[in-house]
């Protein structure tokens, strides 16, 4: 099947199905004829929810997805993934009310010119995509999360070279926010879709949270990316 990003996955199966449906869907909503013109983040976010809502009822019943969902103080998440039963997954129990996976979404590019690494960190404001994650503020507690680029201008490859260079200069340093950035937190494992003018990558993320912050293990984080220019070759379905 096009697009399908479980190769090496070692994560519980139905977190892989989950994320990999996702992926999947990404080039459908974009191509959807039906799906109106916008290119604000809160209007993108709306309907891409409106679609994965509607194609789980059928492909994925278990799960539901529930947008601007409460995350830790007084946060939300652009979407998050609640199972709609108690289940099992990754060696932890989860009830109807809790989140299986938080999902943050970010423009690339971002908006405006002093919001431009925000997919990555917007410094004392804490309004970065990863920078959320690694401080607990999205997916606390959670093995996995996930973040979606909406791709408006470039291409996925210039936008990973371009993320991954802001990860290197930050590596080493400590940020106003408490968070120590490393090496090793740059975005792997990117392919790349031509067909559905999609890509995929993984990072993994150290993050800390509490009072006193403590360190909690590491997230991972697995980057899924629509080249919203392009149309690719994906029926609706």
């Amino acid at each position: 099947m096009s697009g399908r990003i479980t190769s090496g996955v070692k994560e519980n199966q139905q977190l892989v199905a989950l994320v990999d449906f996702i992926y999947q869907t990404l080039p459908v909503w974009r191509d959807d004829p039906e799906r109106p013109n916008a290119d604000r983040e809160t209007d993108l976010n709306e309907t891409l929810y409106i679609m994965l809502a509607n194609k789980a009822k059928r492909k994925l019943p278990l799960f539901l997805f529930t947008p601007e969902a409460r995350a830790s103080g007084q946060r939300r998440i652009d979407m998050a993934v609640m199972p709609s039963e108690k289940i099992a997954l990754a060696a932890r129990t989860y009830t109807k009310y809790e989140t299986v996976l938080a999902i943050e979404c970010k423009r690339l590019p971002a908006p405006t010119r002093d919001r431009e690494r925000e997919y990555v960190s917007g410094g004392d404001k804490t309004t970065g995509g990863i920078q959320r994650f690694k401080l607990s503020e999205h997916g606390a507690g959670l093995p996995v999360a996930v973040m979606v680029g909406y791709i408006q201008r470039e291409t996925a490859q210039i936008w990973l070279e371009k993320i991954n260079g802001w990860l290197v200069e930050m590596a080493g340093s400590k940020t106003g926010d408490g968070l120590l950035w490393e090496s090793g937190e740059k975005l792997g494992d990117f392919r790349y879709d031509g067909e559905a003018a999609t890509a995929c990558a993984i990072s993994s993320h150290p993050r800390i949270s509490g009072t006193p912050r403590l360190h909690e293990q590491p997230i991972k984080i697995r980057h899924l990316w629509v080249e919203m220019s392009r149309r690719g070759a994906v029926p609706i379905s």
